[in-house]
């Protein structure tokens, strides 16, 4: 990997962890509420593409899994992988790498 993409991974990453300081927004009828997170993953397949768009979201699951503070209401460590947020968590490198593979599709 040089230097160009780990620095492009390690922003997307960040960017990432910013839009955790945005307030959720609850829903009365379901305990996930909507974050503004989930347009960062997005973003990470669409900007950087399926490999490191899917690497910059693993690295951004391991910080949360360390005990980071990262997500949408300074959330981190390993119990929110069973939390009700849980099934979000893990495919958010699985739709990085298929928004990913539809961008590389279309710009190459």
């Amino acid at each position: 990997m040089s230097t160009k993409n780990l620095v492009y991974t390690a922003l997307m990453t960040a960017i990432i962890c910013i839009l955790g300081l945005v307030p959720s927004v609850p829903l009365p009828f379901m305990p996930v509420p909507i974050v503004l997170q989930n347009i960062g993953i997005f973003l990470a397949g669409i900007i950087l593409g399926r490999k490191l768009g899917t690497t910059s979201v693993i690295v951004f699951l391991l910080l949360v899994a360390t005990g980071l503070p990262v997500l949408s209401g300074g959330r981190g460590g390993i119990g929110v992988f069973a939390g009700p947020s849980a099934g979000f968590l893990f495919l958010y490198p699985v739709v990085a790498y298929f928004i990913g593979i539809i961008r590389d599709a279309y710009l190459h």
